[in-house]
């Protein structure tokens, strides 16, 4: 389930369940933009980077775990009613985080080059015909 959304300046990605991958070139973003990739429990600021999201049921709640595979962003914990909370956590490239339900955003863990490498290509690229949404540069 996923819903893309851009006003000026944001364009969220949001990943109700399933994966998804998203890769952002910072050379094409203007000053200020901001692309954010959404879960029912995290969120995460991408600018320059390559990261896989995934949302999957986990008891009462839902388990998030965001990798990146270039790049660095930040990840914070997302909640229904309250917005953002508690701090954000640094994730830098061959590294994933998960939350779990309304649990915390847990310390980044490293991931090797080679399971990168079958992470991503799990995915393919989507070819762009003219200057595409902020989302999919």
């Amino acid at each position: 389930m996923l819903t893309i959304t851009e006003v000026p300046g944001v364009a969220t990605v949001q990943l109700g369940e399933g994966r998804i991958s998203v890769a952002v070139s910072k050379a094409l973003m203007k000053p200020g933009e901001v692309i954010e990739i959404k879960t029912p429990n995290a969120v995460t600021a991408i600018r320059g980077t390559v990261v896989v999201a995934e949302v999957e049921p986990a008891g009462n709640g839902y388990r998030s775990t965001i990798t990146i595979l270039r790049g660095l962003v930040d990840v914070t914990r997302l909640d229904a009613t309250a917005g953002l909370v508690g701090p954000a956590v640094k994730v830098g490239a061959l590294q994933r985080v998960s939350v779990l339900g309304s649990g915390p955003v847990s310390a980044p863990t490293s991931i090797s080059s080679e399971a990168a490498r079958r992470l991503a290509s799990e995915f393919s690229l989507v070819p762009r015909k003219s200057r595409p949404p902020a989302w999919n540069r």
